[in-house]
């Protein structure tokens, strides 16, 4: 994420740096999770085919992922301060971008 958000921040500088992390961000970690989804298959079996019928690979689909204890608003209520840090920094971003 913070590779993303440097080539975003940068993007009046490179545009194309954003396109290309995110394709270079995708191959890599599709690669790196096709690996671990083989050795958590062996690792825990049916547990583990279970929670992959029921969780996305690579979208956060609030409604479906659950985990023991606890769910994605209490999840995202706890990080408030880190969502509202990185909010007010890319407003900051705009707003020097807007007046130089």
């Amino acid at each position: 994420m913070v590779g993303l958000g440097m080539t975003i921040s940068s993007g009046a500088l490179f545009p194309w740096l954003a396109v290309a992390f995110a394709i270079l961000f995708w191959a890599e970690y599709s690669l790196i999770i096709l690996a671990e989804e083989d050795y958590l298959r062996g690792a825990f079996g049916q547990e583990f085919a279970d929670y992959c019928a029921r969780t996305h690979r690579f979208l956060i689909v609030p409604k479906r992922a659950s985990w023991r204890g606890g769910n994605w608003l209490s999840a995202l209520r706890s990080e408030r301060s880190t969502i509202l840090v990185t909010l007010a920094f890319y407003l900051l971003l705009a707003l020097r971008t807007a007046l130089l």
